[in-house]
């Protein structure tokens, strides 16, 4: 007669009163049930919720990916039944290409590379493509087909087209560009406006994907509910805060996600001076700051080369 709170996302309404369920989707409302218990058990014991997996990707029993430790880089994800199932990916801007996970099996037994399209050629394709151990064809076939009853066949000649005449190869390095050009921008404005605050404040420099992410000093919270975020907004700028990109406690309070995806080179410009407007008048607003954080004198764009973090 208690209601708990899970640590991840669970879709689990009363399965068993709907008779209409296939055996796939009763079953994976079944190993939702068995992490409901586990985690129930955990609270019963007044210990912290936390499940000994984390399930990823659970759409049924069999594609179903699960990571085992706090870090999600710390192992191998896989299948709920414990058999390795690793997936990883990158998008590379620039520098060196490394290779995907799927050339470490070269006996297709392990590795499901699953891919898209609407990510590199458009959005509105929703179509993509995976490399499968033979034993998950059939199964991830099944679950396709239930799903969306097969990809539409118009979108798939105008992919091949693109392939074929060499449209795709041209679009990925024009989208490459691109990203290149506004992780620049973010990257340059960060140096100029948060310069001033080497030795304090941090930033990574990607050669790929679409986010820089950013770190203040400990005393400065990130998190929705305070100054900075607050201010922000009031500002019209948002970000993502550190802590939501940690499965496990502690989480950080003085990370944020930045994204140069979506707005021009001009608005990334124009959003880093206004956040960096709020990081120095949180700063200004901490006890803690006003000794320690003190901004360094002279040009803040001298204080690395422009388009790099400093270290």
């Amino acid at each position: 007669n208690q209601s708990w709170a899970l640590p991840f996302d669970t879709q689990f309404v009363a399965p068993f009163h709907r008779p209409h369920l296939g055996v796939c989707e009763v079953a994976f409302h079944l190993s939702t049930l068995l992490a409901t218990v586990l985690t129930a058990t955990s609270l019963i014991a007044q210990q912290p919720p936390r499940p000994p997996s984390t399930p990823l990707i659970t759409h049924n029993p069999y594609f179903s990916i699960w990571s085992n430790t706090d870090d999600l880089t710390a192992s191998n994800t896989v299948h709920w039944t414990g058999k390795p199932q690793p997936i990883a990916g990158l998008i590379r801007i620039d520098g060196q290409t490394w290779p995907g996970v799927k050339r470490f099996d070269p006996e297709n037994k392990y590795v499901a590379t699953c891919m898209t399209f609407s990510k590199s050629l458009s959005a509105g394709l929703k179509t993509g493509y995976a490399f499968l151990p033979d034993d998950l064809v059939d199964p991830f076939l099944q679950q396709k087909g239930n799903h969306d009853f097969g990809s539409c066949n118009f979108v798939q000649h105008l992919i091949y087209r693109a392939m074929r005449d060499g449209i795709y190869d041209r679009h990925v390095e024009t989208v490459r560009q691109a990203y290149r050009v506004k992780r620049d921008a973010t990257l340059e404005a960060l140096q100029e406006c948060l310069g001033d605050l080497r030795g304090q404040v941090h930033w990574t420099r990607p050669n790929g994907g679409m986010y820089v992410w950013l770190t203040l000093p400990e005393c400065i919270n990130t998190g929705r509910d305070q100054f900075l975020f607050r201010r922000c907004v009031e500002k019209g700028v948002l970000y993502v805060p550190g802590e939501y990109c940690y499965a496990s406690e502690p989480r950080p309070t003085n990370k944020m996600r930045l994204s140069y995806g979506v707005q021009s080179a001009a608005n990334i410009r124009e959003g880093i001076k206004r956040l960096a407007q709020a990081v120095h008048e949180a700063i200004g607003n901490c006890d803690t700051c006003a000794t320690a954080c003190t901004p360094v004198a002279g040009n803040a764009a001298a204080a690395a080369p422009a388009g790099k973090a400093p270290t």
